[in-house]
């Protein structure tokens, strides 16, 4: 009867926690489908084994097992004719994250009380894993004091209160260890193999908490100041800084606490579990999907000891550093400290993301050497806490849909402080991520933006009304895929090894030879990474189509068709993610998202003509471009030869693929360019838009697809005038003049052509794209400087040719009477 009771007592007990888990718990599992993700039978048995003995973990580890179909953790596990539990916990209570001391040898006592011969004799399949059940803290500090202190009971209420208002957020993390028989064969060669396993399980148990919450102690301010102050040279730095703008030494010095208070970013973890609250329910709202992949290289990464990961995005919108961050805390990840403007420091807005981690900078200060100082102090600070960092590399939003210039200031700090402190600083692993959307919040200000050449200042009301617009039509999709990690301490160090770390701090060429190549590898792998959506694919066609004659859905459904089939048959990266969906899908989809003015209907023998919004289209076209432009190249040499021979081909890419490569940040390895131009070749041939003739081997068009060779060679044909305009000047003559070239790009813009395509080009582009463009031609040493005067080289001269071939004579004609004009009415003589 008294074991009866007994029972009966513990049964209710467990069904209270069970619905204290129902109401006031929310938990995750990662990774979310265990049986799939480690080749699981749901048939065998399951040793679980817990970090501490707590009965709501338990209580939410039976659930996840029963959503999982693992077996009941409560059910017992019979070996050798006895019964015993299948869950273990290797401390009987709550681990302290201070400490490391563990009972190693009571949990190895039981643990070893399963390793029976009779497992193996009678093959009884029994797995091991470790569960890891994190808890978001909702209080950083802990709350001191005797127990039955105001303090303390005061604090405790407030916690429960929050408890019962928000649910407390937890992460349950699966681990497979080993199958009961291996670790029985271990433990029979190795006798101390079981005490590493258990040390190993307790280390990633630490490890998820770190991760998943992030450091408990924060520096304040003033401390950072405090041990500031000890550095002598900022020190005389103050009085320097004090004499020459003749003001107090106080005044200088409240000047640095307001940078450090700027940079320094004290995370509130309440304001993150209800951000997080709030984030949930306006995306919801506002997406019907964000879609993620490859997070899985992130948990294997984060899984690694010693190891701090930086998120290197891409730049669109405003909701890139909302999605992220709200993403990585879903999947508990530590939400990490966003590099952010000080244009974004206006209130509410500074005040907000202050709280979840963002630290302002000043985009340029190159000039003060106090700010400098500060900001590298600061920053050395922040990687010395091991929180994750964001930052975005392209340094403000793109207003075109391409990828931006890296800005190479966070990423020197990075490398500077690698180098620094390169025998005691942990691992860093830069993260690539590439977020896109099919519908952009802020695509009609961008528009204007580019249109006007000036950018328009953040204000807190702009972006509540552009939030109220967006909110009205859920119909969008969010896509965010992470790039392959960069491990940047053994990246750095092996690229240099023959240099060494003392040579590569002290040469300043070396290092900037370092910091641009890694910017451009990490501008790579953010377009490696890129997600392929309905928006990218239909406005690639529709960009450019004439608005008199139109478009036919059938042309579009297949030219659409036409783009996967390259994607999927010949992929650009192993990590683009392509539309499963059929083409004529794809196409009804555009259209029902987005609210072009089109004259249209969905039918095969109707006409697409557009009115507006061809802007939208190039924006989301530019999206993906890098993925096309080699086949487009290809198909738009066909189109001119008409006949051309394969090697023909390899000399004509092989010329222009060094400077497309750089612009668009493209993966191709120049060694490997015949392989590739063979595949694309292949690729066509299979369509039967190219056909081979058996006698001379020659390539031509097949007649009946020129229509979609036509739309396919558009990519190169916007790419190939732009290159022809600054290689027309560059070809009249041997030598320039820097001001010379740059008279020409700037006179260029504010002249009046007659050609549509010029004006096409005039119209999306600027004049940093043709500086940026100037600066390639010197890097891949298509010109040569020798003091003030410029030289052309003869690869300028052959690239132009290649160009020359592609462009048509009206353009030809018009870029002729502009050279003659800028000749005429300027100093410099032809």
């Amino acid at each position: 009867m008294r074991l009866y009771g007994l029972y009966l007592f513990k049964k209710i007990y467990f069904k209270i926690f069970q619905i204290l888990r129902t109401f006031f718990f929310k938990n995750t599992l990662l990774p979310e489908d265990p049986v799939k993700t480690f080749n699981l039978n749901t048939e065998d048995h399951f040793l679980y084994i817990l970090p501490y003995h707590s009965t709501i973990s338990l209580s939410i580890l039976q659930h996840q097992c029963s959503l999982s179909r693992l077996s009941d953790p409560f059910k017992s596990i019979i070996i050798n004719g006895k019964e015993l539990p299948s869950c273990l916990f290797i401390k009987n209570k709550e681990i302290d994250d201070d400490s490391f001391c563990l009972d190693r040898e009571i949990i190895s006592i039981m643990l070893k009380s399963y390793l029976h011969p009779n497992i193996i004799r009678r093959r009884q399949k029994i797995q091991i894993l470790f569960v890891s059940i994190v808890f978001h803290k909702i209080f950083h500090k802990k709350i001191r004091g005797n127990g039955f202190s105001m303090k303390t009971i005061m604090g405790r209420l407030y916690e429960i209160l929050f408890i019962i208002l928000f649910k407390r957020r937890s992460w349950t993390r699966i681990y497979l260890i080993s199958s009961l028989q291996d670790l029985f064969i271990k433990s029979l060669e190795d006798q101390k193999s079981v005490e590493r396993t258990i040390k190993a399980m307790m280390m990633k148990y630490f490890n998820d908490v770190f991760f998943t919450v992030g450091p408990n102690k924060f520096l304040h301010y003033h401390e950072i100041f405090r041990k500031m102050r000890l550095d002598r040279s900022i020190t005389n730095l103050i009085k320097k800084e004090a004499e020459k703008k003749m003001v107090s030494v106080k005044k200088i010095e409240k000047y640095i606490i307001s940078l450090i208070r700027e940079m320094i970013s004290n995370t509130s973890s309440k304001a993150i579990y209800l951000t997080d609250i709030i984030l949930k329910f306006i995306l919801e709202k506002i997406y019907k999907n964000i879609y993620i992949y490859n997070i899985n290289d992130v948990y294997k990464i984060s899984n690694t000891r010693n190891i701090q990961l930086i998120y290197v995005p891409s730049h669109k919108s405003h909701m890139d550093y909302l999605v992220l961050s709200y993403i990585l805390y879903q999947k508990g990840m530590m939400v990490p400290y966003i590099i952010a403007g000080i244009n974004l420091k206006f209130w509410p807005i500074g005040f907000l993301f202050k709280k979840l981690g963002a630290v302002f900078i000043h985009r340029s200060f190159k000039k003060s050497e106090i700010y400098i100082r500060v900001f590298q102090k600061c920053f050395d600070h922040l990687m010395l806490s091991g929180r994750s960092i964001e930052y975005f590399i392209e340094g403000g939003r793109s207003r075109t849909g391409l990828l931006l210039s890296p800005k190479t200031g966070i990423l020197s700090t990075i490398i500077k402080y690698i180098l620094k402190n390169h025998s005691t600083c942990q691992e860093i692993a830069i993260i690539p991520v590439h977020i896109t959307y099919d519908k952009i919040i802020e695509l009609p200000d961008y528009i204007k933006e580019v249109k006007k050449r000036s950018i328009k200042k953040e204000r807190f009301l702009n972006i509540f009304q552009k939030a109220l617009k967006f909110y009205r039509f859920k119909s969008r999709f969010s896509y965010i895929n992470f790039g392959d990690p960069i491990l940047l301490k053994n990246s750095l160090l092996r690229k240099n090894d023959k240099l060494g770390v003392i040579h590569l701090k002290n040469d300043s060429i070396v290092l900037n030879e370092a910091i641009e190549g890694m910017s451009i590898e990490i501008m790579t792998r953010i377009n490696d990474s890129i997600s392929v959506n309905s928006v990218n694919l239909c406005a690639i066609v529709l960009s450019y189509i004439s608005n008199t004659s139109g478009i036919k859905v059938e042309t579009l459904t297949s030219q659409v068709k036409l783009y996967l089939d390259f994607l999927r048959n010949v992929p650009y990266s192993k990590r683009v993610v392509v539309p499963k969906k059929n083409p004529r899908k794809l196409v009804k989809e555009f259209f029902m998202m987005q609210k072009f003015q089109t004259l249209i209907s969905l039918k095969e023998d109707h006409t697409i003509f557009l009115t507006k919004d061809i802007e939208m289209l190039q924006y989301y076209k530019n999206n993906i471009i890098h993925l096309f432009i080699l086949p487009s190249f290809i198909s738009k040499i066909l189109l001119v030869f008409q006949k051309i021979k394969i090697e023909k081909i390899h000399y004509e890419v092989i010329s222009i693929l060094p400077i497309m490569k750089d612009e668009l940040f493209l993966n191709y390895k120049i060694d490997k360019v015949s392989q590739y131009v063979n595949d694309i070749i292949e690729e066509f041939v299979v369509k039967k838009i190219i056909l081979i003739n058996s006698k001379n081997h020659e390539l031509c068009l097949n007649k009946r697809k020129t229509v979609f060779v036509k739309l396919f060679s558009q990519i190169a044909q916007e790419i190939s005038y732009k290159y022809f305009i600054l290689l027309f000047f560059l070809n009249s003559k041997s030598n320039f003049d820097l001001k010379q070239i740059k008279l020409w790009i700037s006179i260029f813009f504010s002249y009046s052509f007659r050609s549509e395509d010029i004006k096409n080009i005039i119209h999306i582009s600027n004049r940093r794209y043709f500086i940026q463009l100037l600066n390639i031609l010197f890097k891949n040493e298509y010109l040569k400087k020798e003091g003030n005067i410029i030289l052309v080289c003869q690869k300028t001269k052959n690239l132009y040719r290649t160009i020359f071939n592609l462009i048509p004579r009206e353009i030809y004609s018009e870029m002729m009477y502009f050279r003659y004009f800028f000749f005429k009415n300027s100093k410099y003589q032809e």
